[in-house]
């Protein structure tokens, strides 16, 4: 028995809040919650080029706080 088995993989469904297209609901739902705390987020701001371990592009920047947040499901 695997983990895969166990906890099949749901496939994420784009969303739209506040004219953005999210990757997934649960990513939206991030987005509700900064702005109900009152916090300027952008989504996929900005994009880093990893070299040979390729490109990284992180969920949320949030600049009040000067952090990327990353959105992970487990």
């Amino acid at each position: 028995m695997t983990l895969s088995s166990i906890h099949p993989r749901i496939p994420a469904i784009p969303t739209w809040y506040h004219g953005v297209q999210f990757r997934s609901r649960l990513e939206a739902r991030w987005a509700v919650f900064f702005d109900a705390l009152h916090l300027q987020w952008h989504y996929e701001y900005e994009g880093y080029d990893l070299g040979a371990l390729g490109w990284y592009l992180p969920d949320f920047w949030l600049p009040q706080w000067r952090v990327f947040i990353e959105i992970k499901p487990d």
